[in-house]
């Protein structure tokens, strides 16, 4: 079976992986939107499931959503649906994370905007313990990020950031939709869950001009705070689904 496939609307495409359940990549008219590195893990949009960050010193960066292997559920000419359960994980996760649950990722593309729908099910007996968050790369020229604006959180300066040695690893609150104005494009987004938010924070983070892959910059919406699933996590009930939806909106330069 093909783990790559093409979504396609108007000139914008989109390739999704099912290893990972990736937004691979993501152009406009040929340009690219989301980075695509050389580490399988620095590329397009990942989730980060069932939780951000390293909350604990046992425990693995970023979960294991991104290192499992995705089942497709649906899928037409712009509309993907993903899913993956406790089933498709390894061993090792399931020891540190031993809780039944389903997860399904619907990815719809327009011509200038993505939407990223994500609904988590508790399938076992007892409350599940999540902080999720997407980790989407956005493509600049490591030589142009001093040029980055970013409307919606407050205290970020591009201009005064090192990005050669010292790039930013940066929480900020999620206000409002956020606009990343990057020189080629700039992308908006926004949670548009309906009846209510689930993001707590915007992360901003980069790699510094060493690393293999650089050309990029992380504005990552996440459900909680770094750190969140040990010591305030979203609790799912048993056979509740818990879910979040963000909308990528990009306006070319």
């Amino acid at each position: 079976m093909n783990i790559h496939f093409t979504l396609h609307a108007g000139t914008a495409e989109a390739v999704i992986d099912l290893q990972g359940g990736y937004v691979h990549s993501w152009t406009i008219d040929g340009i690219d939107i989301l980075y695509v590195g050389k580490d399988p893990k620095r590329r397009g949009i990942p989730l980060l499931f069932p939780y951000f960050g390293k909350p604990d010193s046992a425990l693995p960066q970023h979960g294991f959503a991104r290192d499992t292997r995705w089942r497709l559920d649906t899928s037409s000419a712009n509309f993907a649906s993903l899913v993956f359960s406790n089933s498709d994980i390894s061993d090792a996760a399931r020891i540190y994370y031993p809780y039944p649950f389903e997860v399904h990722v619907d990815m719809e593309l327009a011509a200038t905007r993505l939407t990223y729908t994500l609904r988590i099910t508790n399938t076992g007996l007892k409350d599940m313990p999540i902080s999720p968050g997407l980790h989407p790369y956005w493509a600049v020229p490591h030589a142009q990020k001093h040029r980055i604006q970013i409307k919606g959180i407050e205290g970020f300066d591009a201009s005064s950031i090192d990005w050669d040695t010292q790039p930013p690893d940066e929480d900020f609150p999620y206000l409002e939709k956020v606009i990343v104005k990057m020189p080629q494009y700039s992308v908006s987004i926004e949670e548009v869950t309906p009846n209510h938010l689930s993001t707590e924070q915007i992360t901003v983070w980069s790699q510094p001009l060493t690393s293999a892959d650089h050309d990029f910059v992380c504005v990552e919406p996440i459900c909680g705070l770094r750190g969140g699933y040990v010591v305030e996590p979203i609790l799912v009930a048993p056979t509740e689904t818990w879910s979040a939806a963000w909308e990528f909106h990009v306006t070319l330069a």
